[in-house]
This record gives structure tokens, C-alpha cells and sequence, in this order.
């Protein structure tokens, strides 16, 4: 079970340690045991991150900033309420808004700049066709503008909006595409190249597929990986569970949510263009997955590159990014409990899922807070980015029951954007939070240990528990046994060395080796405290060789050396 495989570091890895730890402010601090590389103590800090003020504030992990808000004039409109943002990795929102005469516009803001521009609005007439009202939008990491409309009032169409050729269109509802006469049009997606999809449906609805602006990518009686399509599903936005899926990765794999079966009751999957990514009677992550119903699989997302596909189950209120569960109910959140499976009672639920080209994935979700009562907000896996739960931003104050969140967007560096209306002050505000940066500067290999027991991730790639465990013999350089602390807001990530590549996280109790990281500082007693889930690393009252590292309430004395 123990691996013999060795590691050496550099032969500056202590001077480099001891002149990280001496360069910080002091907040909290532990004590170390005399290291096996050099003699005396030492002391490890912790510096604290400051954050915009206001009630939210306590979020170590984000700063908060309102880049629009009810009242503030554009161009001439006052707005009133927001839609769905789209925020680039330059931190450029796009967005669609109201102002107070009614109007529809769609708008565009960079909050560092201060720069704001009115793009398109109700009554504009491009290529022919008069825009009522603003559906879908996107903006990608070049500048490229795409969205849906309502036009000539009863109309579909999807236009595109570049700095090279302005705006024209790129596809409505009765053109002929590769053969095929378009009815009624669904989604879109595009990516960081400029490449365009939309997905639609002809013969009165009997027949679905994607397709690019001048061809048929795939359609109802398809065969994908084995299993015949019955059609691309539908985005429905005022249905509950219909979020649908369509998205396309910079190196053209295109993710989407199809059907497939029975016609009169079909099952459900994630299909690429050329393969099945999951289905029903398939198990991920230890979850046996259904397949059989229509709120299977709804919303999701692809990495632009790598083609990392995300998406949501129902039966298990569960976030799955690739073949990993990342969340799902019961699972604690910088101290939210994660909460389903959805229900009518909270649509709003059903809103938002995404993942950046890191693989982080960010959902909204309902959860209960340390009290019990119902909290709404947008999650990662590892914390709470947005909770309305009585909080107050700039003025605008908002709760669990009174504020409504809207789809949102991710950008690459983590930010997100989102609009919320708050209901009882008739108040929309678009906010962007961003993660705090890493402060700290270098990261720090240290070597935990408790009476004489080593912590140990050998077992990471053995038959067993992907749990952290102790052991009694320590081998110089193990990979195994030094864990690299990286500063991380007001803490630190724990993780092992890249060979073996696992984090520390606190799930259901234990101590557990994965891709996950929650976010560790040294608390009461020289305890190692969880900051994402609020319990400390527990070891066996009388531990044993091999005994699983715990978590609760209780803090074990831990020493560290380098």
C-alpha cells in the first residue's frame, strides 16, 4: 500500500521556505516541531484580504463590485432592469436592459474603464428585420457579438455583431440551411474564433439538429456513438427543467443534450458530434445515472478548450464537470448546505450552470444556512460566491425570499457576473465578483504530523478510501508525505506534490484526497481549520497506523515541519 517512489527537491527548498515564511504579517500563528532539515522553531502566518465594504463582505473569497444598477443613465436610457449578462475575460459585460420608458436595449459595459455603449435596441431594423425584443446573447474573448431576437413580431433570428463587418444576419426563422427549411430556431452558441452554431427544428417540430450558417452538423436520425438521435432538445425558457444544452469548444466539439429511444418516451443524453458522453444505466462518480426523464441533464457547458463537458442531474441534485461529481445535495459550502433535488417551489433554481477553461464549474442553487432557512445563491464547488442571504451591496438590500437571480456568466479568471432584482425594492443591480488574489506570494511544503504518525496520500492510488491517513515512518521526499500549503485568500489550499496531483477537502467527515480543495488555515489549538466547511482535522483519540484523518469540531494539536 505504502509507495516507494521518491522525490527529490531542490537543494534551496528550505532557505526558499523559511524566507516565505518570514515575510508575512502576522494573524495567527503555530508553533512547529523542530524540522528534520535544520534545528529550532519556526512560525507560520496567515495574512488577512480586505474587502469592499458592506454586509457581504465577510466573504474572504470575493470582492464585489455593481458595474450597473437601477437609475443609472446609458446613452440617453435610464435603466430600470436587467437580463442576462455575458462577461469576456477582458471584463466586458453585455447585457440586455430596460429602461424606465420600456424600452429594450442591449448594452455593453467595461467597469475598469468606464466604458458604455447602447449596441442595439427595440425598433432598430437589421437586414430587414425590426427587433421587438432581445432573447439569448453572448460575447466572446474577441470582441464578437451574437444574440437572438424576436423580429417583425412573430420571428426568430440570431445576429452577429463584429468590428470588422458591423452588424448583419446570420441565420432567421424560414431560411434554408444545408437543405433544410428552418422553422423554428432554439439556441446558439459560438466560440473564441467566431464560429457560430444554432440548434432548430423543422416539420412542424418532428425534426431537430444543429447546424453551423451554412450547413447541417447533426440531425433526427443521426446515429451517435451507437445510439439513433430523435432530436435535438429544445431550450424552453419558461420551462421548469428546459434549460437545454448547446455549446462548442474553441477546437470545434460541439456538446449538446439530445433524445434518443421511444418517441413517445424518450430517453435522454449528452451527446458530441461523434460520441455519446453520458446516458441512462451509466454510473459517474459512484452515481448511477437515470436518463429516463425530461429534467435530465439540464443546462451544462464545455470548456473552450480541452472539451471538459459539465452538466446537472437531477435525481442527484448533482454538478458533474467531466466524470467527476464536484457538488451535490448535503455537500457544505463555506458553511451553505446544498439543497434539492429542485422542485416547482424554487425555479429559479433551475438557472445557471457554467465552467471556464479551468474546469471550474459555477451553479445557482438553493441551500440552507447555519439556521436552517432557504438561501439562494451561486456556488462553486468549493465556496459560496453570492448568497442572498440578508445582505446588502451598495444600498441594495436583498434576502433569501425577496431577491431574484438571473442567469449568470464566467469569464476565465473566475469572475462572475450576475443580475439580481431585488423584489421588494422594485431594484435590479448587475454585480461582478471576482476572486481575491493569492497574496501570499510562494508556497510552503510542510509535513504534518500527530504523536509520532505522519499524514499520508499513499492510498490515493491504492484499492481503499481516498482518504488522508497516518503513518507511523517517514521517508525523506516522499511525494506522499509532503504537502505543498498555497496561500489562497485568508488561508491556504492544501495539496500534495504534482506527481500525485490531490487536494485536501472535507467531505462527508473525512479528510479526502481529490481534485477538490477547500481552503485550510491554522486555528484554536493549533488545529488545522477548515475555513470552507468551519471543522477541523480530527485524528483518532488513540491513532493507529493507517487510521483516517477525520473532521468536526474538535481540534487535534498538529506539529509541521519543512
Amino acid at each position: 500500500m505504502k509507495s516507494s517512489l521518491l522525490a527529490r527537491r531542490s537543494p534551496g527548498a528550505r532557505k526558499s521556505a523559511f524566507a516565505w515564511i518570514g515575510q508575512h504579517t502576522k494573524v495567527v500563528s503555530l508553533k512547529l516541531s523542530k524540522s528534520r532539515f535544520a534545528s529550532g522553531s519556526v512560525i507560520l502566518f496567515v495574512m488577512s484580504t480586505f474587502l469592499a465594504a458592506s454586509a457581504w463582505a465577510q466573504n474572504p473569497f470575493y470582492s464585489y463590485q455593481i458595474a450597473a444598477k437601477t437609475g443609472d443613465v446609458i446613452s440617453g436610457h435610464t435603466l430600470q432592469s436587467f437580463g442576462e449578462p455575458s462577461l469576456s475575460n477582458d471584463g466586458t459585460i453585455l447585457f440586455q436592459g430596460t429602461d424606465q420608458s420600456g424600452q429594450e436595449a442591449l448594452y455593453s459595459i467595461t467597469p475598469n474603464t468606464n466604458a458604455t455603449y447602447v449596441l442595439a435596441k427595440q425598433g432598430d431594423t437589421i437586414s430587414g428585420l425590426t427587433i421587438n425584443s432581445f432573447g439569448e446573447l453572448k460575447r466572446n474573448n474577441g470582441g464578437v457579438v451574437v444574440f437572438q431576437a424576436t423580429v417583425n413580431s412573430t420571428h426568430q433570428a440570431i445576429f452577429e455583431l463584429n468590428s470588422q463587418a458591423g452588424f448583419k444576419k446570420v441565420v432567421a426563422d424560414g431560411d434554408t440551411v444545408g437543405g433544410v427549411p428552418i422553422q423554428t430556431l432554439s439556441q446558439f452558441d459560438l466560440n473564441d474564433s467566431g464560429a457560430i452554431i444554432f440548434s432548430a427544428s423543422w416539420n412542424a417540430g418532428a425534426n431537430s439538429g444543429i447546424f453551423t450558417p451554412q450547413s447541417v452538423l447533426v440531425k433526427t436520425g443521426d446515429t451517435i456513438g451507437g445510439v439513433t438521435l430523435l432530436g435535438v432538445d429544445p431550450l424552453v425558457p419558461t420551462a421548469l427543467y428546459y434549460n437545454g444544452m448547446l455549446e462548442l469548444s474553441n477546437d470545434g466539439i460541439v456538446a449538446f443534450r439530445g433524445t434518443y429511444g421511444n418517441a413517445s418516451q424518450p430517453s435522454y443524453a449528452v451527446f458530441t458530434q461523434n460520441s455519446v458522453v453520458v446516458k441512462g444505466g451509466q454510473t459517474i462518480d459512484g452515481l448511477a445515472i437515470n436518463g429516463t426523464r425530461n429534467y435530465e441533464f439540464y443546462g451544462g457547458g464545455i470548456t473552450k478548450t480541452g472539451g471538459l463537458i459539465c452538466f446537472r442531474d437531477w435525481n442527484y441534485a448533482a454538478v458533474i464537470v467531466g466524470q467527476q461529481v464536484v457538488a451535490q445535495q448535503g455537500d457544505i459550502v463555506d458553511g451553505y448546505t446544498l439543497e434539492g433535488p429542485f422542485d416547482v417551489v424554487h425555479q429559479q433554481e433551475t438557472d445557471g450552470l457554467a465552467v471556464n477553461a479551468q474546469g471550474e464549474a459555477v451553479f445557482y442553487t438553493r441551500s440552507s444556512d447555519a439556521n436552517g432557512l432557504d438561501a439562494f445563491g451561486v456556488f462553486t464547488a468549493t465556496h459560496a460566491v453570492f448568497v442572498g442571504d440578508n445582505i446588502s451591496l451598495g444600498g441594495f438590500t436583498m434576502s433569501a425570499l425577496n431577491a431574484t437571480f438571473s442567469k449568470f456568466s464566467l469569464n476565465d479568471a473566475g469572475q462572475v457576473a450576475l443580475a439580481v432584482q431585488t423584489q421588494v425594492q422594485s431594484q435590479s443591480v448587475l454585480i461582478v465578483a471576482t476572486p481575491n488574489p493569492q497574496t501570499l506570494g510562494n508556497p510552503v511544503t510542510l509535513i504534518g504530523t500527530h504523536s509520532g504518525l505522519n499524514w499520508d496520500a499513499g492510498n490515493y492510488r491504492s484499492p481503499g478510501p481516498a482518504s488522508l491517513q497516518l503513518y507511523p515512518q517517514y521517508v525523506p521526499y516522499n511525494p506522499y508525505q509532503n504537502f505543498i500549503w498555497t496561500p489562497f485568500g485568508p488561508g491556504f489550499t492544501i495539496c500534495s506534490t504534482p506527481l500525485l496531483g490531490v487536494c485536501l477537502s472535507d467531505q462527508n467527515g473525512v479528510v479526502t484526497l481529490g481534485s477538490r480543495h477547500d481552503v485550510w488555515t491554522i486555528g484554536s489549538g493549533n488545529g488545522v481549520l477548515d475555513l470552507t466547511t468551519g471543522n477541523y482535522m480530527q485524528a483518532p483519540a488513540s491513532a493507529q497506523p493507517g487510521a483516517v484523518v477525520t473532521t468536526g469540531p474538535n481540534p487535534t494539536s498538529w506539529s509541521f515541519s519543512f
